[in-house]
């Protein structure tokens, strides 16, 4: 991981957790205590940041989102940043964005360069974060369901009916044998149908780990989406399925991407 993308990734899991420790952030980023050290005082230099004993957290003027929903974020972490950063590749300037919650989704936000965005969200991290790049930042209505902190109901999916965008941003649960994409939680999967029925390119961003995995409810068949990033963990025969159904898969890793 390059040294400016860390320091996004860092900047983006303690704005998730509210606070991290200098040991947890050596040890979830394969860094030493000292390089940890340097990376927060540059941080905290931006005022991005600030410096609490035995760690970081998050400014007064941020919006502390529970480290519960969190407990997870560090397996793979490496894999969903590399994930989250290659959506730049697909991302044009003036572009207008739907991006739906969760850590890579957060994290794809964070990491945007393309200038002029125009972005709605249902992330409250990401609707309470500042960036110089998007030119307007749209909050959904809905209910706020704690403690993930984001917007759903039934408010939200009529809302969603009235929305155009250029792309749709969104990850999920998992994509099942069959390939159709899975839902933990019954108000996520309503979220997920409208999200496929919205006009505007689908760009699903999901880790290996989550791929061949059953859940409660089942949406759609993975040919809905247009493009597909996940990780090289990513089986041969689960690659080829996917292309077959006619989504672009693109292979996220350090060094960038490869459309496979």
């Amino acid at each position: 991981m390059s040294y400016d993308v860390r320091l996004d990734a860092i900047y983006v899991y303690v704005k998730n957790a509210g606070y991290a420790s200098i040991n947890e952030l050596s040890q979830i980023f394969d860094v030493s205590v000292s390089t940890v050290k340097r990376d927060i005082e540059t941080l905290c230099s931006k005022k991005l940041l600030r410096k609490v004993s035995g760690g970081v957290a998050i400014i007064a003027r941020d919006f502390i989102v529970g480290y519960s929903n969190y407990d997870s974020v560090s397996l793979d972490l490496s894999n969903k940043v590399n994930i989250a950063y290659a959506l730049n590749e697909f991302i044009n300037d003036g572009d207008t964005l739907f991006i739906d919650q969760g850590y890579i989704c957060n994290a794809a936000f964070q990491f945007l360069k393309a200038a002029d965005l125009t972005v709605a969200s249902t992330s409250i991290p990401i609707l309470t974060t500042i960036k110089d790049n998007v030119s307007h930042l749209f909050a959904l209505t809905g209910e706020i369901i704690q403690p993930k902190n984001v917007i759903r109901g039934y408010t939200l999916l009529d809302v969603m009916d009235t929305i155009t965008t250029d792309k749709i941003i969104f990850s999920c649960d998992g994509i099942n044998s069959n390939y159709r994409l899975v839902m933990n939680v019954e108000e996520d999967n309503a979220v997920l149908s409208k999200m496929l029925k919205m006009p505007g390119e689908k760009i699903l961003l999901i880790d290996s780990s989550k791929i061949d995995r059953n859940s409660l409810f089942v949406n759609s068949d993975i040919s809905k989406v247009d493009i597909m990033i996940t990780d090289e963990g990513i089986s041969e025969e689960f690659a080829e399925g996917i292309k077959d159904k006619g989504v672009k898969l693109i292979i996220a890793h350090e060094s960038g991407y490869t459309v496979k």
